[in-house]
């Protein structure tokens, strides 16, 4: 879907990212791309070695207090029916994503 937009993002945040597959695979397309992944769940941290050497950042704790940088492609997938205020977290991540580009949201 990226590229058929067009885009070649230098960096991809996928927030929710559980064991990090949708980021091993967006490697293979993207290999110059800055991935990082964040999940709240503690379990998520077991996964970060699989990844060595990929280039792929797993980051555990809340996206909105642990970073600040900014992004070209955010991924929620799956992410938005387990948050209690789905608009209010929309309101805080979406100017964490650079101008003109884009939030990928998936269930």
């Amino acid at each position: 879907m990226l590229k058929r937009h067009g885009l070649n993002p230098s960096g991809i945040v996928e927030v929710g990212c559980g064991a990090a597959g949708v980021l091993a695979r967006l490697r293979r397309k993207y290999p110059l791309a800055d991935l990082v992944g964040y999940d709240i769940a503690p379990d998520a941290a077991k996964f970060s070695s699989a990844y060595e050497g990929q280039y792929i950042t797993l980051k555990v704790g809340d996206f909105l207090e642990v970073d600040t940088e900014r992004f070209d492609v955010m991924l929620l997938l799956d992410v938005i029916e387990h948050i209690v205020d789905p608009f209010g977290f929309l309101t805080k991540v979406i100017p964490i994503v650079k101008t003109k580009n884009w939030v990928v949201f998936g269930a």
